[in-house]
């Protein structure tokens, strides 16, 4: 998930619309010993992000690639040769200009310098990862960052613990900058198996690990929730059903296998009909967990372009601004 404005944009017939224009593909970032999912990907600073991991969890290599004029990215570049984290899938986020990770209780930090590079291991800001998130240590997870009245916060929407070995869906927060442990909101993921989820200034969207159901709650001033709401059902997809869900210009998009699918969101967080924009040319999602497990985050808005990882390489498309709606 990731922060997003309000107004414009969206697929609701009238008026003008955010929409996506075609996919292009980035040479690849990974040879056939490798790959990228379950593991996240993230963009800042113009430069787009990829974990790798040697097939079968062995080598995990942190790869980016700088973003061009024309949205496409230049050579990849090492910025690890080994970025941490165990072989189970986690997710990242971009707080401001500096992204993290949460991984078995960690609160980790990537510490980049000027060229893109990490200058060590990443930098752990939880004073204890047994404490972090209420004593669940998360993987396979979900979280984003929102901000609401001036404040900005993470709120992270629960995954598979390893404490009790099952799946917690307790939602915390963090006001931003991160605390050395996240506060229980009080109200549980609607899903025992946390999905995707993407934030439109105030109401955060959210859906299953393993199915098509979709939610909607508020995110109050002091970073509490209101009650989930049930929403229509997401549409259809190809082949696994997975990819990545973000948000651009109040309008909320959810890629469904190689379909991707955008609804705008009125300022009550009602959403208009999906519809759909340019497909990719693959399935996003090539290498999933058994037992239904989550893909970390893999996507970014830098600019005017969308990234999502793919396969071998990252998928990229123009947003278009001002468009007539389908």
């Amino acid at each position: 998930g990731g922060a997003s404005s309000d107004g414009g944009g969206g697929t609701s017939p009238g008026g003008s619309c955010t929409l996506l224009g075609a996919w292009k593909q980035t040479s690849s970032f990974a040879d056939a010993s490798q790959v990228s999912h379950p593991l996240p990907s993230f963009g800042v600073n113009g430069r787009f992000y990829v974990h790798t991991m040697a097939t079968g969890g062995g080598e995990r290599i942190l790869k980016f690639a700088a973003q061009g004029a024309d949205g496409s990215l230049g050579a990849w570049q090492i910025a690890a040769a080994d970025h941490g984290g165990g072989p189970h899938g986690f997710t990242a986020v971009v707080v401001g200009k500096e992204p993290f990770h949460f991984r078995n209780g960690h609160i980790a930090r990537y510490p980049l310098d000027a060229a893109g590079k990490m200058t060590g291991d990443v930098v752990l800001v939880e004073s204890n990862p047994d404490t972090a998130f209420g004593g669940n240590r998360y993987v396979w997870d979900s979280a984003l960052v929102a901000t609401v009245s001036g404040k900005s916060w993470v709120v992270h929407l629960g995954g598979f613990s390893f404490t009790g070995y099952t799946y917690k869906p307790q939602v915390y927060r963090s006001e931003v900058p991160l605390q050395p442990s996240f506060t229980a909101v009080g109200l549980n993921h609607p899903a025992q198996r946390p999905g995707k989820c993407a934030f439109i200034a105030p109401f955060i969207f959210t859906g299953e690990g393993d199915g098509s159901s979709l939610w909607r709650s508020k995110l109050l001033a002091d970073g509490k929730l209101e009650p989930w709401t049930g929403l229509a059902a997401l549409p259809s997809g190809t082949d696994n059903q997975r990819g990545d869900w973000f948000a651009i210009d109040g309008t909320l998009f959810v890629v469904r296998g190689a379909k991707v699918f955008g609804a705008k969101v009125d300022l009550q967080g009602a959403l208009g009909a999906f519809a759909e924009q340019p497909a990719l040319p693959e399935p996003q999602i090539d290498v999933h967990w058994g037992e239904a497990h989550l893909e970390g985050s893999s996507h970014a808005v830098l600019g005017d372009y969308v990234y999502l990882t793919g396969k071998k390489s990252v998928h990229y498309a123009p947003i278009l601004r001002n468009q007539p709606c389908n």
